[in-house]
Parts: C-alpha cells; sequence; structure tokens
C-alpha cells in the first residue's frame, strides 16, 4: 500500500505502471479519502492514459492522511506498481 500526508483538500490520485499483455485486467485499488473507501478496478494491459506513464483513479477530498491499498487478490494476471500520485486540485 501506498500512504502519505497531505494538506488537507482534494486531490487527482493517479496509479502509474508500465502497460502488457501479461498484466492483469482487474487489479483491485482501493482509495481510503475523507468520506471513507472508493474500490475501483485497473486494467493494466491497457496503455495508462495520463502520458502513457499514469492512470486517473478519480478526485477524492483528503484530511492529513492518504492511503491507496493495491492487491493483486484474484487477478488474472501479473500486478505492476511504479507509483501512486496525489495531485492536489
Amino acid at each position: 500500500h501506498f500512504e502519505t500526508e497531505l494538506d488537507p483538500g482534494v486531490y487527482e490520485v493517479r496509479l502509474a505502471y508500465t502497460s502488457n499483455a501479461n498484466r492483469a485486467t482487474n487489479v483491485p485499488v482501493a482509495i481510503h479519502h475523507r468520506f471513507g473507501v472508493t474500490r475501483v478496478k485497473v486494467n493494466q494491459q491497457q496503455k495508462p492514459k495520463v502520458n502513457g506513464i499514469a492512470t486517473s483513479l478519480g478526485s477524492y477530498e483528503f484530511e492529513e492522511k492518504a492511503r491507496v491499498v493495491i492487491t493483486n487478490q484474484d487477478t488474472d494476471g501479473y500486478v505492476i506498481l511504479d507509483a501512486v500520485q496525489w495531485i492536489k486540485k
């Protein structure tokens, strides 16, 4: 998992990875934010849409701490993680 301290506010959360045909199409990602947890699935066979290096997971409001949890549970391929970015809006 990735965890950081932030100034309170709204941030776009991005997941950076390299795409490949052997990657999972159903990577589970849990974004822990001010209002709870949002769960999304990422297809890592697809090239990331942000400059070819990251995929946006959406924008969320955070307090002082932010956490993103990525697992390989029940995935159908390899799970690759390079970084998580929080971009202040």
